[in-house]
């Protein structure tokens, strides 16, 4: 089985493209609200932000500096009836640009998804994630484009695990995921997939679980390439993953989540992008002390699966291979005031069969927050953050920096 993404999208670095300008902090408030709705079922709230980015569109010309205001809008549930638990977090952003006007846009996140039980060993969960933000501006294949480019994933996923034995699990997962934007000009990187997977997962002791898994996914991107005629050619692949993982939880201050695969992808169009060899990605939480915690995730895999881990600065760009590298860090100042720190990095070896050049991209970032709680239902916040890509086609490095402040209220 594939890492599952983590449940806060705090700890995934928002990439510095026109969305995240916009919202640098807003994909953290869905998992902040649900941090502050602990103590009850259900919350509601809302937050207004003003952001700066040096570079909108990710340009290695720069140029494009603009001003965002954002506000949004958050609800969410987390509600146990008998063996069952719903749960749901969604935030609605509204974007809105002072220089670049067409780029303003509506967002949106949600999260959620029910786990159950029966009264014998049957259990799993089934769970939706939906996202929509403006796209990268800088991909790799795609020739510049200036309008408002929106971009809509979707994951849906179930999970059943059957307990065989005291020690051991069987597990099966279905998922689909589609990606489309709003352009025609991004239409090639448009795709959709399904994958099941079914593995058996032994637990030796209460802090460790290992599992082996078969995974097999098929997908397409229904637009790869557009022909002379008009029409265009879908490039269908096939992926097959033999997965080997390990889960270990020795106390709730350290915890450590790995998977090593054996993986095997073949496309009939784009052959470029064929892969064979070891993928993997390893998650690893610590809290040493009271005070500081710290996150880490690092991830070798396809395009695809990389930005679905929530690994680096990864948007539509598809790979054959990412490499990436996260950490991050928040310190307790106080019992209000939170000093947080992340740094990621990412090598990228990218597909440009569709302008015949191979690029090798290497994208670094930096960020810094302070946030402060004075009342318990709101919140204040500032963050910056710092981002390069080196890249062997220069028209795909850039620098952008992005900083901003926000205020937030939640109601439970």
């Amino acid at each position: 089985m594939p890492l599952r993404p983590p449940v806060s999208s705090r700890f995934r670095a928002a990439p510095l493209t026109a969305a995240a300008a916009a919202a640098v902090l807003l994909t953290a408030l869905p998992a902040r609200a649900q941090e502050a709705a602990e103590a009850g079922p259900y919350y509601l709230g809302a937050s207004l932000g003003a952001y700066h980015s040096s570079n909108v569109y990710q340009q290695a010309s720069g140029g494009s500096s603009d001003t965002i205001l954002s506000s949004s809008l958050l609800a969410g549930l987390d509600k146990r009836f008998g063996r069952q638990r719903l749960f749901v977090d969604a935030s609605v952003q509204h974007n809105r640009y002072q220089q670049n006007s067409r780029l303003n846009h509506l967002g949106y996140n949600l999260r959620g998804g029910l786990e159950w039980a029966t009264v014998g060993n049957l259990s799993g969960e089934v769970s939706a994630d939906l996202r929509r933000s403006l796209a990268d501006y800088n991909v790799g294949g795609i020739q510049p484009i200036f309008v408002k480019n929106t971009e809509d994933n979707r994951q849906l996923q179930a999970i059943a695990r059957l307990g065989l034995v005291t020690k051991l699990t069987l597990e099966g997962t279905l998922t689909h995921r589609d990606r489309r934007f709003s352009a025609v000009e991004y239409d090639s990187l448009e795709y959709r997939q399904n994958a099941g997977s079914l593995g058996l997962f032994y637990k030796p002791s209460e802090p460790l679980r290992l599992g082996v898994a078969l995974r097999h996914t098929r997908g397409e991107y229904p637009h790869y390439r557009r022909l002379s005629s008009g029409a265009t050619q879908a490039d269908e692949f096939s992926r097959n993953d033999l997965d080997l993982s390990a889960e270990w939880n020795p106390s709730s201050a350290h915890s450590l989540d790995a998977r090593v695969s054996v993986s095997r992808s073949t496309h009939d169009a784009a052959s470029a992008r064929n892969l064979r060899g070891l993928t993997g990605a390893l998650a690893w939480a610590w809290r040493p002390g009271g005070r500081l915690s710290l996150q880490t995730r690092i991830a070798r895999d396809s395009g695809i699966e990389s930005y679905y881990l929530g690994v680096g600065n990864l948007s539509a760009d598809y790979t054959t291979i990412t490499t990436s590298f996260q950490t991050r860090a928040v310190y307790e100042l106080s019992h209000k005031l939170q000093l947080e720190a992340g740094f990621s990095y990412g090598r990228a070896d990218r597909d440009n069969s569709l302008l015949a050049t191979q690029a090798n991209d290497h994208t670094r970032s930096y960020s810094v927050g302070l946030r402060w709680q004075p009342r318990r239902a709101l919140e204040l916040g500032c963050n910056l953050t710092q981002q390069t890509r080196d890249s062997t086609v220069p028209g795909y490095a850039y620098d952008a920096r992005t900083y901003g402040c926000y205020i937030q209220g939640i109601l439970r």
